[in-house]
């Protein structure tokens, strides 16, 4: 089976709530990547809001292309077939190139983040004291 939404960070933010570190320097450091991984999120959540809109304008692009080759609106004028044409082209043109760029720089919001939680995880195990019960109930809160 495909899932569709990853657990890392509901595994995170679970692990966040769960442990209590005891170590001042290990404190900081936590809260010092937890601020970073957050604001990482927003930054590659505003990029997918980014994605999600340029899709949006490449669907338009090649529907306005397939109307005005198709010609179903006949009573449209000359000048505007003209113009949805080339807003079709630039459009599609421009939204492909946008698409790419925008999942090239998420792929590397993904990999910091990835990197950042492992820093994360490390941290929580070298201080890991929990019981059997305790992990496996931490285990059925992010199922």
């Amino acid at each position: 089976m495909v899932r569709i939404f990853s657990k890392s960070r509901r595994y995170i933010d679970e692990l966040k709530s769960s442990m209590n570190i005891k170590s001042k320097i290990d404190s900081d450091k936590i809260e010092s990547l937890y601020n970073v991984r957050s604001r990482l999120i927003k930054s590659r959540d505003t990029l997918n809001f980014l994605r999600i809109i340029f899709f949006i304008a490449l669907y338009a692009s090649i529907i306005s292309s397939f109307t005005t080759l198709f010609n179903l609106v006949p009573a449209v004028s000359k000048f505007l077939d003209f113009l949805l044409t080339l807003f079709s082209i630039i459009g599609t043109t421009f939204s492909i190139i946008m698409i790419f760029l925008l999942s090239h720089s998420i792929r590397n919001y993904d990999r910091d983040i990835a990197t950042i939680e492992s820093h994360i995880l490390s941290i929580h195990v070298k201080h890991d004291k929990s019981t059997p019960e305790e992990f496996n109930s931490l285990m059925k809160k992010i199922k």
